[in-house]
């Protein structure tokens, strides 16, 4: 075989994994980290998750997922403004 200055990349796991968006991938290998936009809520977090690895990324995913939830659910909804007896609505 003759070199072509070119090698194959074949990236897999054992485990079914989520497809993550490309622009997120390059940033990955660019900078060594990056912000998963895709499962990212707001640009200020008040909690930043970090994991080194695929297992590790993808329980954390899911762990993300499950805290956003939790979080919504124990936030108090407004109650409904009644009116006074005798008050039109």
């Amino acid at each position: 075989m003759r070199k072509l200055g070119r090698s194959s990349l074949v990236i897999a796991s054992k485990h079914p994994m989520p497809e993550h968006p490309l622009d997120t991938l390059d940033a990955e290998l660019r900078d060594g980290y990056a912000v998963w936009s895709h499962i990212t809520d707001d640009e200020h977090p008040q909690l930043v998750l970090i994991s080194a690895g695929d297992i590790a990324a993808h329980e954390l995913s899911t762990a993300a997922t499950a805290t956003a939830t939790a979080i919504a659910a124990a936030r108090p909804n407004p109650l409904p403004a009644h009116p006074r007896p005798g008050m039109p609505r």
